[in-house]
C-alpha cells in the first residue's frame, strides 16, 4: 500500500517583487526536505511537485535503506516553484521542511523548520496569524490533499471571511495577510474546506529583524494541550504562548508554568471567546499585565528569569484547545526566532522520529537539540528510552544509540545536545534519529537547531515537533 506524506508549503529558487520601501520581506525563500524512512526494511520514495495551478512537475524517486535520513537540499529540473509537494513511498516515513529566507542581495536571513503531515482534514486551526504586527506578518498555504478539486472558506477571528472556489487536487492556493484590508495586527482563523486538506503557515519579520516562523496548521484540539518549551528572560529570549479555542463557547484557561532550569513555579488564567486566540506568558512573564488588551490574572513575576515548560491544567468549558509557542530574541543575539506547535499528549506514541539532527556542520557550525519528553502519566525508568541515530560523518556512515541517563517523571524531558565534540557523535555527522520507549510509554518531543557561527544578523534558530510515525 502507497503512504502518502504532504509538505503544504515547497519554495524552489524563487524570487519576489519587492516594493521599494524601507519595511522589506524576504525576497527569495528556498526549502529543504529530509525523509526518515522509520521501518528495518528497504523502500522507495517519490517527491512529486504541485504548482499552485495543478501542474505537476517531473517527479523524483529514490531509494531509501531502513531507518535512513535522506536530505534534499535542492531539487533537480524543479525552480521558480512556489507550490506544494506529496512523498509517496512503499514504507512508513517521517519528514521535515526547512525554509530558508534570503534578502534581495542573496545572503541569507533566515531560517524555519516545519514537519510533513501524513493526511487532512476538513477543518483546520490557525492559532496566530498576523497583519504588518510591530513588523510581523504572516503567509499560508492550504494544501489540497485529496485527488479531486475541492473549495475552501477561511474565517477570521474577527469576522472576515475569505471564499477559495477551486484548489487543484495536491496544489496549494497562498494567502498572504501582510497589508490585507479588515484584519487586525494579530489574530487567528479556522479553514474549513469540501475536502481534506493540509496548512502550513509562515511568519516572518518585514520590519527591522529578519526572523521566521513556521508551523503547521492544527487539524484537531484538546482540552488540556503541554507546551514544552517557555523561556524567558533568558539572554534576551521571551516566548508566547498563543492559544486558540477551537470550541464554540468561550472558556477560561489556567496554565501552569514548570521550571526545569531555573524560575518560579506559577499560573496565568484568561478566558478565550470561541474561535479566538489569547496570549499567554507574555503579560505574564515579560511584559506588564495592564498592558493585554484583556484580562489577565497571574502569579508569575513578571521580569524573572525563566526556563521550563507549561500545560493547561484547567478549562472551564472544557472547549478544545490549540496553541503556538513563539520564541524571539530582539536584544542580545538579535533576529533569532522560532515556532513551536503545543502538544497533545492524548495522541502521543512509544516512538518519536526526527528527521534533522547535525552536529557541528559546516562553516556556520550547526548543531541541535533534541528533547524527549514523557507524557505517559507514570515515571520512565532510566536507560528505557532508546535513540538510534543515523546518517553520515567525516568518515562515512555512523549509526550510535543514546538511552536517558535518569529516570523521568511524568511530563518531564531528557535533552541531548548534539554540540561540538559531544559524545557519542562525531562533528560533521547529518542524519536523524529514531527514539522508542521499550516498555511502551508516550512520548512527545522537539528538537532546536542553531548555527553557531550565523552571526548577529541571520536568524538561525529553528525548531520542529518530534514525529510519531
Amino acid at each position: 500500500m502507497r503512504k502518502l506524506l504532504f509538505l503544504s508549503l515547497i519554495i524552489a529558487m524563487l524570487f519576489f517583487a519587492i516594493p521599494p520601501v524601507q519595511a522589506q520581506p524576504p525576497a527569495k525563500y528556498e526549502t529543504q526536505v529530509n525523509v526518515t524512512n522509520v521501518s528495518n526494511v528497504n523502500g522507495t520514495i517519490t517527491l512529486r511537485f504541485f504548482r499552485q495551478n495543478g501542474t505537476e512537475l517531473a517527479p523524483i524517486t529514490k531509494p531509501i535503506k531502513a531507518y535512513e535520513t535522506i536530505y534534499f537540499t535542492s531539487f533537480a529540473g524543479v525552480s521558480n516553484f512556489d507550490g506544494s509537494m506529496v512523498i509517496e513511498s512503499d514504507v512508513p516515513l517521517a519528514s521535515m521542511g526547512m525554509l530558508a529566507s534570503k534578502n534581495s542581495a542573496g545572503n541569507y536571513t533566515g531560517y524555519a523548520g516545519y514537519i510533513g503531515v501524513s493526511g487532512g482534514a476538513n477543518k483546520v486551526f490557525l492559532p496566530l496569524l498576523m497583519n504588518q504586527n510591530y513588523g510581523y506578518s504572516t503567509y499560508f498555504y492550504i494544501q489540497n490533499t485529496t485527488s479531486s478539486a475541492i473549495s475552501a472558506t477561511v474565517t477570521y477571528s474577527n469576522g472576515k471571511v475569505t471564499n477559495i472556489p477551486s484548489i487543484k487536487p495536491y496544489a496549494s492556493y497562498k494567502i498572504d495577510n501582510r497589508g490585507m484590508a479588515g484584519l487586525p495586527k494579530d489574530f487567528s482563523a479556522i479553514v474549513t474546506t469540501s475536502g481534506a486538506v493540509a496548512v502550513a503557515v509562515v511568519e516572518y519579520n518585514d520590519g527591522p529583524g529578519n526572523q521566521l516562523y513556521s508551523y503547521n496548521g492544527f487539524v484537531a484540539g484538546t482540552t488540556k494541550p503541554i507546551f514544552p518549551m517557555i523561556n524567558e528572560n533568558n539572554y534576551g529570549y521571551w516566548t508566547s504562548a498563543n492559544i486558540q479555542n477551537a470550541g464554540t463557547v468561550a472558556t477560561t484557561v489556567t496554565m501552569k508554568y514548570t521550571p526545569t532550569e531555573v524560575g518560579t513555579a506559577c499560573t496565568e488564567t484568561i478566558t478565550i471567546p470561541p474561535g479566538a486566540k489569547r496570549d499567554f506568558a507574555t503579560y505574564a512573564f515579560a511584559f506588564p499585565t495592564s498592558w493585554a488588551p484583556y484580562t489577565v490574572s497571574s502569579t508569575c513575576k513578571n521580569g524573572e528569569r525563566f526556563i521550563g515548560s507549561a500545560a493547561v491544567i484547567t478549562n472551564s468549558a472544557n472547549q478544545p484547545l490549540v496553541g503556538i509557542v513563539n520564541q524571539i530574541n530582539n536584544t542580545i543575539d538579535p533576529n533569532k526566532g522560532a515556532a513551536l506547535m503545543s502538544q497533545n499528549p492524548a495522541a502521543a506514541t512509544d516512538t518519536i522520529v526526527f528527521p534533522f539532527v547535525q552536529q557541528w556542520v559546516g562553516p556556520w557550525n550547526w548543531w541541535t537539540s533534541m528533547t524527549v519528553i514523557n507524557v505517559s502519566g507514570s515515571t520512565i525508568p532510566k536507560n528505557d528510552i532508546v535513540c538510534t541515530i543515523k546518517g553520515t560523518g567525516p568518515g562515512g556512515a555512523v549509526t550510535k544509540t543514546l538511552k536517558n541517563p535518569t529516570a523521568l517523571p511524568n511530563n518531564s524531558g531528557w535533552l541531548h545536545q548534539f554540540y561540538n565534540d559531544r559524545t557519542p557523535m562525531p562533528n560533521g555527522f547529518l542524519g536523524g534519529a529514531i527514539c522508542k520507549s521499550t516498555s511502551g510509554k508516550q512520548l512527545v518531543g522537539t528538537l532546536n537547531i542553531l548555527a553557531h557561527n550565523a552571526g548577529l544578523q541571520v536568524d538561525s534558530l529553528a525548531v520542529y515537533e518530534g514525529i510519531a510515525p
